[in-house]
């Protein structure tokens, strides 16, 4: 192909051009076959120190315990190694609980204790601004709030609470006759 499109080339141009498309074929072959290589390889994070189920399960339920108990979640500032000294762990312990055991991150792990007690709010304090729950509940922003709100449960907290005084004025309207 070089050899015929070039106007003035000499014989050596095609077969540089041939070895340069025929090695790097051999190339790309080789790094197909090869997918167990090292650095493609994906590692599988803890793979070396599993938690067993009975400590795994042991663990947990001191975490909820010590999350409904204490409501560290409202702390905007609190950190994973915060939670692992208090459960007398090792930080790495604990985020590897939280991330092979509970199947997700610390954050989200956080945010749901959060949400789950903004939600009650919502419910129960209907004169209270919203951003002042995400305040109370642990978030440091409105726009951090909100987003995690929506995360969590699809709506957002405008929508949550209009959704919860519909509920509301519909099994008063519904049983106002008692």
């Amino acid at each position: 192909i070089a050899y015929k499109t070039t106007a003035y080339t000499s014989y050596i141009v095609g077969a540089l051009s041939f070895s340069f498309v025929f090695y790097l074929l051999i190339l790309l072959l080789i790094f197909t076959r090869r997918k167990d290589a090292s650095f493609m390889a994906r590692q599988v994070k803890y793979a070396s120190k599993k938690i067993s189920e009975e400590e795994a399960d042991k663990m947990s339920l001191q975490l909820q315990k010590l999350m409904k108990d204490e409501m560290l979640f409202q702390d905007s500032n609190i950190k994973l190694s915060d939670i692992a000294e208090r459960l007398k762990v090792l930080p790495h312990t604990l985020s590897q609980l939280i991330n092979d055991n509970l199947g997700k991150n610390f954050t989200v792990f956080i945010n749901e204790y959060r949400i789950n007690l903004a939600k009650n709010l919502i419910k129960e304090n209907t004169h209270l601004k919203l951003e002042a729950i995400g305040y109370d509940c642990g978030f440091n922003s409105k726009s951090a709030f909100y987003s995690a709100f929506k995360k969590i449960t699809g709506m957002t907290p405008a929508q949550f609470k209009e959704k919860e005084s519909l509920i509301k004025s519909w099994i008063i309207n519904r049983y106002s006759w008692f």
